[in-house]
């Protein structure tokens, strides 16, 4: 069978719409994840047997180099894409698939790999041999020790290692100098790795619901960090050094303990966005008036209330916990989705 004839046979077993990209007679991209779709995994409710057909059709699309599977559940099933060699994105996340499939060895050009919310209990050697990676998301599996022979994977920009078992951030995390977003959250680290702090191309980092009680002062090294997420720790005090960090715009502090900010925390004149909710405030600090162009502030669920008419300066003052909140991490993931899907030729 041709390209052409595998995507019909796929249709006549989906018999739901699905994204598929063809250049010439190839098809170089697949997507059974639809955010639209009520369950999101397209082939979520087939059959075993459906998806082991589904995904044996699938591999033989050798010149496919975009493949989204998320949300499909195909646990059960066994399945090999170890003849795909040209993949550069895969997305298996939110499929229980228990171990990490050893295909993905064979996958040398990958730059995008999802393996989150797959009960996974290791990372295998052979993920640090994925040498072209940039993508990689390990988050919510049971995770104790990572390899540390990640080390290897210098080109890895987007790291997220949010929910797993581990009582420590890997060490080798503080060795990805090209890293630039870090996710890791539920945990229960108590101080914050000094390690993290080398990490100059970081611009985005994650360090939520652990039990972190300080901030050293090295974390100003980040130069380059534009929003920090340190919610739901229970930081008493940030370190002084923290206003000299003129690139950060968001800073989230929700669900600490603070009761003051640094002297000079209105010398951050990029700041943007700040949450200062949840915590341990019992007047409005002055610093908040002078920051020149915060633009969101959060209050809420302090010790006390107080009056913020005074804030003229701020478009957005939040006094009551809102349900939602702005997620960053998935809209950086949005764009990294499209961006791999621009760059297919022809599209």
């Amino acid at each position: 069978m041709n390209d052409h004839d595998i995507i019909k046979k796929i249709q006549s077993i989906v018999k739901t719409p699905f994204f598929f990209k063809f250049l010439n007679d190839d098809c170089v991209a697949i997507s059974l994840f639809d955010s639209d779709d009520i369950f999101e995994g397209i082939i979520r409710h087939h059959s075993d047997e459906d998806k082991l057909e589904i995904l044996s059709l699938i591999s033989q699309l050798k010149n496919l180099e975009f493949l989204n599977l998320r949300k499909n559940c195909i646990r059960r099933v066994n399945f090999d894409f170890s003849e795909l060699v040209k993949l550069e994105f895969l997305n298996l996340s939110s499929n229980y698939l228990g171990t990490v499939p050893r295909f993905i060895g064979n996958l040398n050009r990958l730059k995008y790999l999802s393996l989150g919310v797959n009960e996974l209990t290791e990372t295998p050697l052979f993920l640090s041999e994925l040498d072209n990676l940039e993508y990689l998301y390990l988050h919510k599996n049971n995770i104790r020790i990572f390899d540390e022979g990640m080390e290897n994977l210098k080109k890895i920009t987007h790291l997220n290692l949010l929910f797993n078992f581990s009582k420590a951030v890997p060490e080798f995390v503080g060795t990805l100098r090209n890293l630039k977003i870090f996710t890791w959250a539920v945990s229960s680290v108590k101080e914050f790795p000094k390690f993290l702090c080398e990490l100059k191309s970081l611009e985005y980092l994650t360090f939520a619901s652990s039990l972190i009680e300080t901030l050293p002062e090295e974390f100003a090294n980040l130069q380059n960090l534009k929003a920090a997420k340190l919610n739901k720790n229970k930081i008493r005090n940030l370190p002084d050094s923290i206003t000299k960090m003129q690139n950060l715009e968001q800073l989230c502090l929700h669900g600490n303990k603070l009761e003051s900010l640094p002297d000079d925390f209105s010398s951050l004149n990029k700041l943007e966005k700040l949450n200062l909710g949840l915590n341990r405030f019992k007047e409005i600090p002055s610093e908040l008036v002078h920051l020149k162009n915060l633009k969101w502030l959060g209050l809420y669920l302090n010790e006390t209330a107080f009056s913020d008419n005074h804030l003229t300066n701020i478009e957005t003052v939040i006094r009551e916990r809102p349900f939602l909140s702005d997620n960053i991490e998935s809209a950086i993931k949005d764009q990294i989705e499209d961006t791999f899907l621009e760059k297919l030729k022809g599209g």
